[in-house]
């Protein structure tokens, strides 16, 4: 079973960076910080806050609670995007507050997803989250330098597939290799392939062989004129 770890009043200082002397004596474990109104409040009145949405959220540990405040209030994840995203990946609550924010600043500011579209990156795909960040830092140095993308044509590419995330970094240059070699696309237009359909990179390459039509659509030149 998944241990559970209690917020205590140590823990939320140092997260919060917030004094919790003015708690009454013998009450710290009856409280959280709430991000949202920046102070200390009683558990049970987070929980009614949070009583809102579905009966998932319902019996959440501190930590869990803490999380979906951070998400919706910090992070700015709708309700709807959060229930869908936990219903299909309820580890994603179980995460340390600090682990997940490295993941969202990173996303935001060198993926180049912009902040009004996370929650539709974490509703579609969740587990885009978990993924370490030594992982995905030389997969977006890749679509970045050698796909010829602009941050912000990632980010793009990355709020319509964020699939796109979760290649293998040689899956990814094989991808490469068969567009410039078998489909004949030019290094200058590989950045169109990916801004027009980012999803054709998480097709295999039997199947990339089989959407040749599609892929020279995709670039929208004739296939004579690629190359």
């Amino acid at each position: 079973a998944r241990q559970v770890r209690h917020i205590t009043r140590a823990t939320l200082a140092v997260r919060s960076g917030a004094s919790p002397s003015s708690l009454p004596v013998g009450e710290t474990e009856n409280y959280l910080w709430s991000m949202k109104e920046q102070a200390w409040v009683r558990k049970d009145k987070l929980t009614s806050t949070l009583s809102q949405l579905p009966n998932m959220f319902r019996n959440l540990t501190a930590d869990e609670m803490a999380m979906v405040e951070f998400l919706l209030a910090k992070v700015g994840v709708s309700e709807a995007e959060l229930t869908q995203a936990v219903g299909s990946f309820p580890q994603l609550l179980s995460y340390p507050i600090d682990r997940l924010e490295a993941r969202v600043q990173y996303l935001f500011q060198t993926v180049g997803i912009s902040e009004d579209k996370l929650g539709k990156v974490m509703k579609n795909f969740p587990r885009l989250f978990s993924l370490k960040l030594k992982n995905l830092e030389p997969k977006v140095k890749f679509l970045l330098e050698r796909f010829s993308l602009s941050k912000a044509d990632l980010g793009k590419a990355v709020v319509n597939h964020p699939q796109l995330l979760s290649l293998a970094l040689k899956n990814l240059e094989a991808k490469r290799d068969f567009l410039l070699m078998d489909i004949g696309v030019s290094e200058a237009k590989l950045g169109q392939v990916v801004k027009g359909s980012p999803s054709v990179l998480s097709l295999t390459v039997k199947k990339m062989k089989a959407k040749k039509k599609f892929l020279l659509e995709t670039v929208g030149v004739s296939e004579a004129k690629l190359g």
